[in-house]
């Protein structure tokens, strides 16, 4: 890893107001109840420890811990996880930025998240082939005094928003994730002023829609449009017309929707244009014949970008932008 590429102290630049009244303020601290009655950072997942069977997962678990951290102790890993999975309060080592990440989990649904993202760094985008040219672009906003912005759709429990803002400490981050409980957590885990948070969920257009629970786990839920609905859906564009006329350039779209994607690309998709970077992932298989990835891969095949696959995650690459 390149320890220099985004180095340099940040300056909040001056955008404008956001209308939305679901994002919050930035880097707010919140309510710890999304964690039970004991957020301490020596709480053990509620219930690990009751029962045969999960008492076996939580060994399993340690086992699990301690080759891993033995393997990222001989291997040039970017960060090293320094606590067991059974704890809430997750620590790891940044060895590019030299410094501690502190995040907060609920269960091991939300270990495996942090997983993905920290120790498969499923985002990182120096193993692509043109991260050369992905690092000009960015370095290229800079030198305009502009801030480069990253739309983290799905946001969980804030968990990419945070590796990304300490991935491109010049950029800003809007976490957007429907969810409560989640939301709350996002915003725990992100104390950085850099990143913003909207509770609603990502669509087409605006609308409103409802929360379906599959019971697969807290980064699983669903949603589905219903106009009765009491969760927000923003469209994109609605987005970039508020954080990318001024001082925000777009630079990343993440996307994780559980299958909304399927409706996200049903209407205007000129949004896409707009990013040199995107990532997302599909729901086929979590959906079978509904064909989630179709207009996706429609609104991609008509544009001149690069289409790469990496793990769960396809990355889009502008070749007008780069």
């Amino acid at each position: 890893h390149d320890t220099s590429r985004e180095g340099g102290n940040y300056k909040p630049g001056q955008g404008p107001e956001n209308p939305y009244p679901a994002i919050a303020g930035r880097g707010k601290n919140t309510t710890l109840q999304t964690l039970g009655s004991n957020p301490s950072s020596l709480a053990v997942i509620p219930g690990l420890l009751a029962g045969q069977k999960n008492l076996r997962a939580a060994l399993f678990a340690l086992v699990v811990y301690l080759k891993r951290l033995t393997f990222a102790l001989l291997a040039p890993r970017r960060f090293l996880f320094l606590v067991p999975p059974i704890f809430r309060l997750q620590i790891l080592y940044d060895r590019v930025r030299r410094r501690l990440i502190k995040c907060r989990i609920r269960d091991f649904v939300d270990f495996s998240v942090l997983e993905q993202i920290y120790w498969a760094e499923d985002y990182d985008l120096q193993r692509l082939a043109r991260w050369p040219e992905i690092k000009t672009y960015y370095q290229e906003i800079r030198s305009l005094g502009k801030t480069p912005w990253i739309l983290d759709c799905g946001g969980n429990i804030g968990l990419a928003a945070r590796y990304f803002s300490e991935t491109y400490e010049q950029a800003e981050i809007l976490c957007a994730e429907p969810h409560p409980a989640n939301f709350a957590l996002a915003r725990i885990n992100n104390p950085s002023p850099r990143v913003s948070f909207l509770e609603a969920a990502v669509g087409c257009e605006k609308s409103f829609a409802t929360i379906l629970d599959p019971g697969r786990g807290g980064n699983a839920f669903q949603i589905v449009a219903t106009p009765e609905g009491q969760v927000p859906v923003i469209g994109i564009q609605d987005l970039l017309n508020e954080h990318a006329s001024g001082y925000q350039v777009p630079f990343v779209i993440k996307i994780d929707i559980e299958g909304s994607e399927e409706r996200l690309f049903s209407g205007e998709v000129d949004w896409i244009d707009r990013f040199p970077v995107l990532i997302i992932e599909l729901h086929d298989w979590m959906l079978p014949r509904r064909g989630t990835s179709k207009n996706l891969l429609q609104a991609l095949a008509a544009r001149d970008r690069d289409f790469l696959y990496f793990g769960e995650n396809i990355f889009s690459l502008s070749n007008r932008l780069l």
